[in-house]
């Protein structure tokens, strides 16, 4: 994969999460998809940008890098907004959200089929978990 190619497949993707567009989504994410080995599929990425636009006010989406290798796109990223409705169990705090991680995606066939991700999503929810009233 061209490098270009790879920036622009995580730059389609960014747009489509901000906007919450799952069928531009679903056109960029294998049927098969998996995320750390364990398989998602298309409704669990639209299921994913459907909690944290449900959950999170606003919200904002950055790209601060991408890698391409071959058939690889390294994305280092972060998501910021105000926890302003439930997210995984917890209840709305107003607290602030800063998610960030970096996903190893490997395409297949012009779309991401694997991601192999490591986040900072288990200190953020512990966070609001505790700052519950």
């Amino acid at each position: 994969m061209d490098v270009s190619d790879g920036i622009l497949m995580i730059e389609k993707m960014a747009t489509a999460w901000r906007a919450k567009d799952l069928d531009g989504l679903a056109q960029l994410f294998a049927e098969d998809y998996t995320v750390n080995g364990a398989p998602v599929g298309r409704p669990g990425v639209a299921a994913a940008v459907e909690m944290f636009h449900s959950s999170l006010s606003d919200l904002a989406l950055e790209i601060h890098d991408v890698l391409v290798d071959n058939d690889r796109i390294a994305a280092r990223w972060s998501v910021t907004g105000r926890h302003t409705g439930e997210l995984m169990g917890i209840a709305p705090t107003e607290a602030p959200v800063h998610l960030e991680g970096i996903n190893i995606y490997e395409v297949r066939n012009g779309m991401f089929a694997v991601n192999n991700e490591q986040t900072n999503a288990p200190t953020v929810l512990q966070e609001l978990a505790s700052a519950q009233p």
